[in-house]
């Protein structure tokens, strides 16, 4: 799928797919909802992230911190907003520990 292709379905997408009003209208039925799907995800990654990386040796031993997080929590936050627009999987955290 080219560009303009996937632009042209993302945009159809968008338009039928979604349903604003009803959540504007629900915002407060809505709201704890998209928080709990967001703490869930925040501490999914991140006990993901450290658990691979204690079992690959990637932890540093000095300061307990594992390098990189910050790339990781920005892809998996990419991939989680791509993952609700297209309505596929909206925790990547799984996918990424088999290249370790």
């Amino acid at each position: 799928m080219s560009r303009p292709q996937a632009a042209a379905w993302l945009a159809w997408a968008w338009s039928r797919g979604l349903a604003w009003e009803e959540t504007l209208e629900r915002w407060d039925e809505t709201v704890p909802v998209l928080l709990a799907f967001l703490f869930v995800c925040i501490f999914d990654t991140a006990g993901v992230q450290f658990g691979a990386g204690l079992q690959a040796g990637l932890i540093d031993e000095a300061s307990g911190e594992l390098p990189g997080t910050t790339a990781a929590f920005l892809a998996s936050a990419i991939a989680t907003a791509l993952g609700g627009v297209l309505g596929t999987s909206w925790d990547p955290s799984v996918k990424w520990t088999t290249g370790i």
